[in-house]
């Protein structure tokens, strides 16, 4: 996700500098410039800032739902809303059925719910691929 993101945040502004760089010359390029600087911060903040929810609804109906311990946070670097932090997880996901596993997650936590290095959180798992893990907030 971070290399996702900081990509699609490079491309931007070389596309922004180029395009202002002729802006002044070229007329014609306004709406465009415009456009950009309206859609390409939309599009980052709905594709890189719903992760978590969209894999939780997809794990939803075939996951299997269990308990997680918090091995590591790291943060992104990311603030969406002024509100929520982007986070990295390492934890240690600890299914009833079957042996524990350790897992990664990036994911949008609110600044008053970060988890701690230590702390107990409810995951779903794809029981098929343990590398399909969400946290259930």
């Amino acid at each position: 996700m971070k290399l996702k993101f900081y990509l699609t945040f490079f491309i931007f502004f070389i596309l922004l500098g180029i395009m202002s760089f002729f802006l002044p010359h070229h007329r014609g390029l306004l709406i465009p410039y415009i456009i950009l600087m309206v859609l390409v911060p939309f599009f980052m903040i709905r594709y890189f800032g719903h992760g978590n929810s969209r894999k939780l609804k997809k794990l939803s109906q075939k996951g299997i739902r269990s308990s997680a311990i918090v091995l590591s946070v790291e943060d992104l670097g990311f603030t969406m809303n002024k509100i929520n932090i982007g986070l990295s997880l390492s934890m240690e996901v600890r299914p009833l059925t079957e042996d524990p596993f350790k897992a990664s997650l990036d994911v949008f936590v609110s600044r008053v719910q970060i988890p701690r290095v230590g702390d107990k959180v409810e995951v779903i798992y794809d029981p098929s691929n343990h590398l399909e893990v969400a946290l259930v907030v």
